[in-house]
């Protein structure tokens, strides 16, 4: 006689919008704090996404121009290198680039 019992008390658990949360994969309803708190959520990881967006175009400005910079170092060190090899500048034991006095490599015209 148990048995007769347990299904009519499942029978009416089954009626009624509890029922229907209790399915998987339905959801149930936000109070209106949920949904205030869901958009601030969204609009600060758009903010998020946003600042992360201008820091990369930021950071590839920046690389842009090192390797411009670096290019150019690369420009001066071949023109210094060539200067050197032809005897117009001499560098010391500490790196430093010591350029001949003029009056060592021009005759006097006096």
């Amino acid at each position: 006689m148990a048995l007769p019992l347990l299904t009519h008390l499942s029978a009416a658990a089954q009626k009624g919008i509890g029922a229907h949360l209790l399915k998987v994969g339905v959801k149930r309803r936000r109070t209106k704090t949920q949904i205030d708190q869901d958009k601030e959520e969204a609009q600060l990881r758009e903010q998020n996404a946003t600042q992360a967006l201008d820091q990369q175009a930021q950071l590839q400005n920046q690389l842009v121009q090192m390797e411009r910079e670096g290019e150019n170092n690369r420009n001066a060190a071949n023109i210094l290198a060539d200067l050197m090899q032809k005897g117009l500048v001499h560098q010391d034991a500490a790196g430093n680039v010591e350029v001949p006095s003029a009056s060592k490599k021009r005759p006097n015209n006096s």
